[in-house]
């Protein structure tokens, strides 16, 4: 028998109780056999129970390893916990049809069914077989039966009206995965905050450049740019803004990109 995967989520404490997840990462391909082979237990007879794979010799891998732990646990109050189906991976076996999906706060509930079985609307817990109703014709009706103690056997009966048949069900959770981002991403505000930083340390450096010119021009020099301002400086204006324009708007086109949301 296959072993029995556990899940990369969880597990998960919560009120005390330990909850451990098993995945089911690919859809149960089973024998074509086993759609009749059922099993009565207290009068009532089952599809795909866990105890006929289990305790019948020779009989087929009808449902993935992961079911029976699943549907036989019980707590234990000195340490409890709870064995559930699902994780990160949750498919229902090849030989059944999800009857219920429903989403809440990014965790997805699914219940299946064998197919061609009636969903009874409303999923139950694992160990009660109520979920999913089928019905056999009239006629003989092979099963397998409890002989003694662990032990089974099979029989045949003929039943005269058409006889209710439950298929034990499979349900389970799907959790989203963590969204990781590994792309590097900019920071509008660090890069603002840099991109000023450069525009102050150029604006220091042209200041200290145009300090330094000046205190090496001599008398008649001062006199000819002083002649000159007059005409010179809208033409220095116009040059400067020309100049310092893609500066004063590089930090607005790295404010652009958005930031990725979690």
């Amino acid at each position: 028998m296959s072993s029995v995967l556990t899940s990369l989520y969880g597990p998960v404490m919560s009120s005390g109780t330990v909850t451990s997840y098993l995945p089911l990462t690919t859809a149960w391909s089973a024998p074509a056999q086993c759609s009749s082979l059922f099993l009565d237990s207290g009068g009532n007879l089952y599809l795909n129970a866990p105890e006929y794979q289990n305790d019948m010799p020779r009989a087929p891998a009808c449902m993935p390893p992961q079911i029976s732990p699943w549907w036989y646990q019980s707590l234990n109050t000195a340490s409890p916990t709870v064995t559930l189906l699902g994780g990160y991976d949750f498919l229902c076996p090849e030989a059944y049809t999800t009857v219920f999906s429903s989403v809440v706060d990014s965790t997805t509930t699914i219940g299946c069914c064998p197919s061609f079985y009636s969903f009874g609307g409303a999923l139950w817990s694992y160990g009660n077989p109520w979920q999913c109703e089928s019905t056999v014709p009239a006629g003989t009706i092979t099963y397998a039966q409890p002989y003694t103690g662990s032990l089974y056997t099979t029989t045949s009966r003929f039943v005269s009206t058409p006889t209710a048949i439950w298929g034990v069900q499979v349900n389970g959770y799907i959790f989203e995965a963590a969204q990781t981002n590994s792309a590097t991403t900019l920071n509008p505000a660090t890069s603002t905050q840099s991109d000023s930083t450069s525009s102050s340390s150029i604006g220091s450096s042209s200041g200290s450049a145009s300090s330094t010119s000046s205190s090496g021009l001599d008398t008649g020099d001062k006199i000819a740019i002083g002649v000159g301002l007059g005409v010179g400086v809208p033409s220095i204006v116009i040059a400067l803004v020309a100049w310092l324009w893609p500066r004063a708007a590089g930090p607005q086109r790295l404010q652009q990109p958005q930031m990725p949301r979690d």
